[in-house]
C-alpha cells in the first residue's frame, strides 16, 4: 500500500510541477520583455548615476575649435598691445563669440534630431531629413581638423575661456 501511495504522490507532483512550467512557459511568452527591463533597470540608472558623476568631475575637454578660439584670443590681445577684451563673465571676446556658437551648433544639431526622429516615426523618408544636418556636422568637424592643423598651438590654452 505504501508503494501505491508513493507512485501517485509521484504522478502528482509531476502534474503539478509540469502545469507550473507550463503556467510560467506562458507568463515569460507574455510579459518576458518587461521583465528583462525590469531586471536591467537597476543596471541602467546605475550607469546614468555613474556617467553623470564623472562628468562632473572632469571638466570639457572636447569643445570643437578651442584651437580657433585660443589663437583668435592671443590675435587679438596681441593686436591690443596685450591687452585682453573681458566680456561677461569674464570671458574676453572671442571666447564670446565662440562659446555662441558652439551653442548655436548644439541646438541646431539637437533641433535637426528631432526632426529626424519625427519623420522616422511618421513614416516619411527620414534619410533625406538626416542629410543635410549630418553634412553641417561633418562640414564642422572637417574645419574643426583643418584649423587644428593648419593654426599654432597657443601657449595656455585653455586658460581664455575657450
Amino acid at each position: 500500500m505504501t508503494t501505491n501511495r508513493l507512485v501517485r504522490f509521484r504522478r502528482t507532483a509531476h502534474a503539478r510541477s509540469a502545469a507550473f512550467l507550463g503556467r510560467a512557459r506562458r507568463f515569460l511568452a507574455e510579459h518576458g520583455r518587461s521583465l528583462f527591463l525590469l531586471a536591467a533597470l537597476p543596471l541602467g540608472v546605475a550607469e546614468v548615476v555613474h556617467q553623470v558623476d564623472v562628468l562632473a568631475i572632469q571638466p570639457v575637454q572636447a569643445a570643437f575649435f578651442s584651437n580657433a578660439c585660443n589663437w583668435m584670443s592671443g590675435f587679438l590681445a596681441a593686436a591690443n598691445g596685450g591687452a585682453v577684451q573681458a566680456g561677461p563673465a569674464g570671458l574676453d571676446t572671442s571666447a564670446l563669440v565662440f562659446n555662441i556658437l558652439r551653442g548655436i551648433f548644439i541646438l541646431y544639431v539637437a533641433y535637426s534630431l528631432v526632426q529626424v526622429i519625427k519623420s522616422a516615426r511618421d513614416s516619411e523618408d527620414w534619410q533625406a531629413t538626416a542629410r543635410t544636418p549630418l553634412i553641417v556636422i561633418l562640414s564642422v568637424g572637417v574645419a574643426d581638423l583643418v584649423t587644428t592643423l593648419l593654426l599654432p598651438a597657443a601657449e595656455g590654452a585653455g586658460a581664455t575661456g575657450c
